[in-house]
């Protein structure tokens, strides 16, 4: 029962941060896919890259399928998963830089010198 009741609430939660994400994105605007510029609607070149924009719309269903694509992704760590030492330093600061990940929907754990990591 518990797990249906998160998985609910776990749908609402992404929809609603997908709806957020997509009104940053302007439909009357033009977008760099490369750099993330907006323009208005009437440029068609972005001038620090050279390329072509894309119109509001399209840069809107890639925030939308990002989006979608971030939060679709598992929070859990598996024996099977390699792991990295990002950050050895305070946990202070250790926890701000897992903070930083788990808002990216990054997997992280924190543990002490010299303990196991198992």
């Amino acid at each position: 029962m518990l797990d249906t009741l998160f998985n609910f609430f776990g749908k609402k939660i992404r929809s609603s941060v997908e709806e957020d994400a997509a009104g940053s994105v302007d439909k009357e605007c033009n977008y760099c896919p490369q750099c993330g510029d907006e323009y208005r609607g009437s440029v068609r070149q972005c001038a620090s890259c050279m390329v072509d924009l894309i119109p509001g719309s399209e840069k809107m269903k890639q925030v939308q399928r990002d989006t979608r694509y971030k939060y679709s992704r598992s929070m859990n760590i598996i024996e099977t998963d390699d792991l990295v030492v990002l950050i050895e330093a305070k946990l202070h600061d250790v926890k701000a830089v897992r903070n930083l990940l788990a808002k990216e929907r990054v997997p992280s754990l924190i543990f002490a010198e010299g303990r196991s990591r198992g």
